[in-house]
């Protein structure tokens, strides 16, 4: 359960400048879904390197850092679920800002958490050459158990 909580916590605010080479970090704030619907919400921050693969295509890779808190639920005391995940990334540009992401890859788990596999589809649209917006879904899954969240969140190109 616990490594639930964090997989939500990636999905929140994430962004990325599509189509160009270079340094990216983001922040999401996300709620939980699905089989973590009684934590509370989740926060993950990325960092990320992205090179230009094709005019329209990026690829790269993410590392970063989540929690996805608990809380008390009928008395039951829900702890928070940590994690860092590691992932491979692309975006696709089409439509000029709109971008499809995706991160695969694995969550490691904190806290006597175990880890699982990471996954984060989403959709951003570019502000700006350094800003941008997106909402994501994001899972951690292991041994028939998923984190799931969605989530909104903002990265900024440096």
């Amino acid at each position: 359960m616990k490594r639930l909580v964090l997989i939500a916590v990636a999905a929140f605010f994430s962004v990325t400048a599509s189509a160009q080479e270079g340094f990216s970090g983001g922040v999401n704030v996300g709620l939980t879904i699905s089989e973590i619907s009684d934590w509370k919400f989740s926060i993950q921050v990325d960092l990320e390197y992205n090179w230009e693969a094709t005019e329209t295509i990026d690829l790269g890779v993410a590392a970063g850092y989540g929690n996805i808190f608990g809380g008390d639920v009928d008395g039951f005391d829900l702890p928070d679920y940590k994690y860092i995940p590691i992932a491979a990334t692309a975006s696709f540009e089409f439509g000029g800002y709109l971008n499809f992401e995706a991160d695969l890859g694995y969550a490691i788990g904190l806290d006597d958490v175990d880890g699982g596999f990471y996954y984060r589809p989403g959709l951003s649209y570019d502000v700006s050459e350094t800003f941008n917006i997106g909402g994501y879904y994001t899972g951690i899954s292991d041994d028939g158990f998923t984190a799931s969240t969605i989530s909104l969140g903002a990265r900024f190109r440096f």
